[in-house]
């Protein structure tokens, strides 16, 4: 019997459990999460903006932790990417990625976030 590397597979798992985070996280509704994940995938297919596999890999060399949220919108006529990264010290980051580049844009710890959006 062949046994497949605990890693490709623990791996897998991750990548669909961030997915389905994406899906959720993407609207206020099931429906406007999958139809936002939709134009994602979308943009995606048609080379507008990076996959998500690829900012994922970015999060990770600038916060290592835990992606606990994500969100996929269009703000100011540019497509983001937003993922909150627990750290291993309990503090949870917002990275804000250009969709179209996979460019990193804005870092903000959690209490800085929640006052950017209070003065929106």
């Amino acid at each position: 019997m062949t046994r497949r590397p605990r890693r490709r597979w623990r791996g897998a798992l991750l990548l669909g459990a961030v997915l389905a985070a994406l899906g959720v996280a993407l609207g206020s509704t099931p429906a406007a999460a999958d139809r936002d994940f939709e134009r994602a995938r979308e943009l995606r297919d048609a080379g507008e903006i990076v996959p998500f596999g690829l900012i994922l890999e970015h999060t990770h060399q600038f916060h290592p932790g835990h992606v606990i949220n994500v969100k996929f919108e269009e703000e100011d006529g540019r497509y983001i990417y937003e993922l909150e990264v627990l750290d291993p010290e309990g503090v949870v980051w917002a990275l804000i990625f250009d969709a179209r580049t996979g460019k990193l844009i804005e870092t903000l710890e959690e209490s800085e976030e929640i006052r950017r959006e209070k003065q929106e």
